[in-house]
């Protein structure tokens, strides 16, 4: 296993590299359907949602095998982006690298998560305008979901992977 500044470089240059020239209801439309053929064909047991930075929601899916707890996870994912504006796994790391938890730092565990799962969407010029949750397996599974879904869609094929654990 890599060391865990190591670790915190791959998500950060994750977060650098997938950015997008715009973004709305139709991108999200789109990208939501790439995270449903994804969930289907693999017959993943995972939610997801696509949300501005305002917490509209444009895109929501949850399959036969999610339930309520799937909905309460993705908004505590979308909490903790918004409020720190980088990826939940990002924040993670950044608290295991203090030794720190979720209590320390004053933030409710109900509202806030400290794992993988939630990712900020940006334009290329580093605007904040969404988030991008996925809740269902460990939050390392869920993070790599993300990264692949949105390689995919913004055609980028080298994008460092985090190791799953």
């Amino acid at each position: 296993m890599e060391d865990l500044q190591t670790l915190i470089d791959i998500v950060e240059r994750q977060e650098k590299l997938l950015r997008f020239d715009r973004f709305d209801s139709s991108v999200a439309w789109e990208l939501g359907n790439l995270f449903y053929g994804k969930i289907v064909k693999e017959d993943l047991p995972v939610a997801v949602s696509i949300r501005s930075i305002n917490g509209k929601t444009f895109f929501h899916y949850g399959g036969d095998k999610t339930n309520y707890g799937s909905q309460a996870w993705l908004d505590r994912k979308f909490n903790t982006v918004r409020h720190f504006e980088t990826s939940t796994l990002r924040y993670a790391l950044f608290l295991r690298s203090r030794g720190a938890t979720l209590l320390d730092r004053g933030l409710d565990p109900a509202k806030f998560v400290s794992g993988g799962g939630g990712f900020p969407i940006r334009t290329i010029d580093s605007i904040l305008v969404g988030a991008v949750l996925v809740s269902g397996l460990r939050d390392t599974e869920d993070h790599a979901i993300i990264i692949d879904v949105l390689s995919r869609y913004l055609g980028l094929e080298e994008i460092p992977s985090y190791p799953i654990s």
